[in-house]
C-alpha cells in the first residue's frame, strides 16, 4: 500500500514538473519589448516650393524584426524616424535609402546607409539598444542619416554657368611680339574706326603728293619748250 502511494506521489510530481518547468523557462526567456528608433533627416534646398521625400528601409537579414512602416514621408528640412519593435537580443541590419520622386526639377539623393541595431540584455527581462550607421559599401560613419537634394534648371537639366563678360576689348595677337610692328599691322589690317581714318588720310595725302609731282613735271616741260 505504501509502495502504491509513493508511486502515485512520484507520478504526480513528474506530471507537475512537465507543466511548471516549461512555465519558468518561458518566463525566464521573455523580455519586455522595446521600440528602437532610426532617425532620418532631409535637408533644406533653395527653392520656393514645398517638397516631400520618401525614405525606404529594408531588412538585410531574415531574422531582423520588420519596422512598423517601411516608408517614411519626410518634409523638406524635416526629420522622421523608423520604429521597430524588438523583443529579444541580437544584431539586426537594415538598408536605408531614398525612393526617387517624379519632380523633374529636383535631383534626388542616391545615398544609401547600412544601419545596424545592437540589442543586448541588461537585466533579467530588460533590453537596451544602440544604433550605428555607415555609408553603404564603406566604413565611413556619418553623424546623421540625412539626404541632400539639388535644384535643377528648366526641363530637368542642370543650370548652365553664367557666361563671363569682360569689359576690355579683345586684344589682337602680334606674331612678332614687336609693339611697332603690331601697331603698323593694326593700322593696315585693323577694322577699327581709327584705322579706317588713318588709311583714308594716308591715301588722300599720297594722291595729293603724286598730283603735285605730276603738275610740277608738266610745268617744267612747258617752260623748257618755251625757252627753245
Amino acid at each position: 500500500m505504501r509502495k502504491m502511494r509513493s508511486l502515485i506521489c512520484l507520478t504526480a510530481i513528474c506530471l507537475l514538473s512537465c507543466f511548471v518547468l516549461p512555465f519558468y523557462e518561458i518566463r525566464a526567456l521573455a523580455y519586455v519589448t522595446l521600440e528602437a528608433e532610426i532617425p532620418v533627416s532631409c535637408l533644406n534646398i533653395t527653392d520656393d516650393k514645398a517638397h516631400t521625400y520618401k525614405i525606404k528601409i529594408e531588412s538585410e537579414n531574415n531574422y531582423s524584426p520588420a519596422p512598423k512602416s517601411d516608408t517614411l514621408e519626410v518634409t523638406e528640412d524635416g526629420t522622421g524616424k523608423f520604429e521597430i519593435e524588438i523583443s529579444e537580443p541580437g544584431t539586426f541590419v537594415y538598408r536605408v535609402y531614398e525612393q526617387p520622386g517624379d519632380d523633374p526639377e529636383i535631383e534626388y539623393d542616391s545615398s544609401e546607409y547600412d544601419v545596424t541595431v545592437f540589442v543586448e540584455d541588461v537585466s533579467s527581462d530588460v533590453l537596451r539598444y544602440a544604433v550605428s550607421a555607415t555609408a553603404a559599401g564603406t566604413d565611413e560613419k556619418p553623424d546623421k542619416i540625412e539626404f541632400r537634394h539639388k535644384v535643377l534648371g528648366d526641363g530637368g537639366t542642370p543650370e548652365p554657368p553664367a557666361p563671363v563678360v569682360s569689359s576690355e576689348p579683345p586684344k589682337e595677337a602680334d606674331s612678332t611680339g614687336n609693339p611697332i610692328t603690331g601697331f603698323i599691322n593694326s593700322i593696315i589690317i585693323g577694322n577699327s574706326i581709327s584705322a579706317h581714318i588713318f588709311r583714308s588720310v594716308f591715301i588722300i595725302s599720297l594722291l595729293s603728293v603724286i598730283s603735285i609731282f605730276l603738275f610740277k613735271r608738266e610745268k617744267n616741260e612747258e617752260e623748257d619748250k618755251n625757252e627753245e
